[in-house]
């Protein structure tokens, strides 16, 4: 949707899902949080990282680095989430966040929509 419809789009957070195979072009940068369990049977995690990574670059963004850790797997002790931040210009904000010991879909403590609607209303 982000790839036809980036004038419509001001964010998205993008659950356990890859870049398109078919070309994306969108008309202007959209920010981005892109969530994975790195034991993802259903879309590899192995392929979280390039989609996030293809996606930073259409956004011009340039390199990640560390950024917060976050409890959002009530199956999963602690912090189990770690996040990459890219160096993006502003207002846009590509993020990769990585949930440790998580699958397909996770099990949202009531800490998960607070924590993706802040991520919203601080831009």
């Amino acid at each position: 949707l982000a790839c036809d419809h980036a004038d419509l789009i001001d964010g998205m957070v993008v659950l356990a899902g890859a870049y398109p195979t078919t070309p994306c072009a969108p008309s202007r940068a959209v920010p981005l949080i892109h969530i994975h369990g790195d034991q993802d049977a259903e879309v590899p995690f192995s392929l979280a990282e390039p989609s996030v990574t293809a996606w930073a670059q259409d956004d011009g963004c340039g390199a990640f680095a560390p950024g917060p850790t976050y409890d959002l797997d009530s199956m999963v002790a602690g912090a189990e989430t770690s996040s990459q931040i890219a160096a993006c210009p502003a207002p846009v904000d590509v993020q990769f966040w990585t949930m440790a010991g998580v699958g397909h879909i996770p099990s949202y403590t009531a800490s998960f929509m607070p924590t993706i609607w802040g991520w919203f209303t601080s831009r």
